[in-house]
């Protein structure tokens, strides 16, 4: 039997993904990221898969290492949480209890400004390439010319298979 204390939490994993996602879109090793914190990069993958929980003061080394805010670790938690079996079982179990007796909703909604991005698959090499090499790009014209096209041809393609799928319907 596994002891249920020694399993990895589930936000646990989802703050190591997160990281993980951030580091390889800026193109950095695990190596890279352990050594500018003075850590080896055994210890990022046990962070990465959740092994290991990240203390307060090492996530805020890592927000400022890889530009982001703390909150970009746990942006889109609900929606990640909500397909973790694990998770769901700890939150009908103590959060959701704790939230009834303090009077306090514990499925408060919040915005999420990565949630689409998130919900279509970010971590794919070609999504992560992409945002690399947009990333890379000096700030300006160019980049706002790149951003453009990308939204017209994205708008348009969402267009063309609307009106395919209604094309295609029986009246």
């Amino acid at each position: 039997m596994v002891n249920e204390s020694k399993k990895p939490h589930a936000v646990d994993k989802y703050v190591g993904t997160r990281l993980r996602d951030r580091r390889t879109i800026l193109g950095l090793s695990q190596e890279e990221i352990g050594d500018s914190v003075g850590i080896t990069f055994q210890q990022i993958q046990k962070y990465e898969r959740g092994k290991d929980r990240i203390a307060a003061s090492r996530l805020y080394e890592f927000s400022q290492l890889l530009g982001c805010s703390i909150a970009y670790f746990f942006d889109g938690l609900e929606i990640w949480a909500e397909n973790q079996p694990e998770y769901a079982e700890y939150y009908e179990k103590n959060l959701k209890e704790a939230a009834n007796k303090n009077n306090v909703s514990a499925e408060g909604k919040m915005l999420f400004m990565h949630e689409d991005i998130f919900n279509t698959g970010i971590t794919q090499k070609e999504t992560l390439a992409l945002v690399r090499a947009y990333h890379n790009l000096p700030a300006g014209k160019i980049r706002k010319s790149v951003y453009g096209l990308i939204t017209t041809l994205g708008k348009s393609s969402k267009k063309k298979c609307e009106n395919a799928s209604n094309s295609n319907k029986i009246e």
